[in-house]
């Protein structure tokens, strides 16, 4: 009996193991065959997972937070996909520096909120009062980084930040 059911747990680990794969297949492949330029943030899931876990302790009512899931997303494989992908098809990806407060910076006036948290899904600028969304504010500032590297000229800067290499 035991032998059955691990077989049977182990059949669905693969199924879903195989779905992330398609889906992270198909993903990758739109956004290659879509855009010309691609920009992504470094993010650090090992991190993420830790700072979830705090969440779950601290608000154990709110259903939005995973915890380890996050680590089940595949976003490694996913970014090794589309930088393959990218290569093959001469496009570009560019990975913005972990560090970069692309959520907290107001991609108005370039104010940097500190203060902002994980939970914080919209903010008002302290300085210029517009009032950002936190995941399209993000956004914009990155594709505003992607567009100041190509806006500064054949320099060769550009070409040294493409597929992979980190913005600072």
């Amino acid at each position: 009996m035991k032998k059955k059911l691990r077989l049977r747990l182990a059949k669905l680990h693969e199924h879903v193991a195989n779905k992330r794969k398609d889906f992270n297949e198909k993903l990758s492949s739109k956004l290659i065959k879509d855009n010309d330029i691609i920009i992504i943030e470094t993010l650090s899931m090992k991190d993420m997972a830790k700072f979830r876990k705090w969440e779950e302790r601290k608000d154990s009512n709110d259903k939005n937070n995973h915890g380890k899931s996050v680590n089940d997303l595949g976003w490694c494989y996913f970014v090794n996909r589309l930088k393959t992908k990218a290569e093959e098809q001469s496009k570009i990806v560019i990975e913005a520096n972990k560090w970069f407060a692309s959520s907290k910076t107001c991609n108005i006036c370039g104010y940097v909120n500190k203060d902002l948290t994980i939970s914080d899904r919209s903010w008002i600028c302290p300085r210029c009062g517009t009032e950002h969304q936190r995941d399209e504010n993000a956004a914009i500032n990155l594709k505003n980084v992607a567009l100041n590297i190509f806006t500064e000229g054949s320099s060769g800067s550009a070409a040294a930040r493409r597929n992979g290499n980190h913005l600072q």
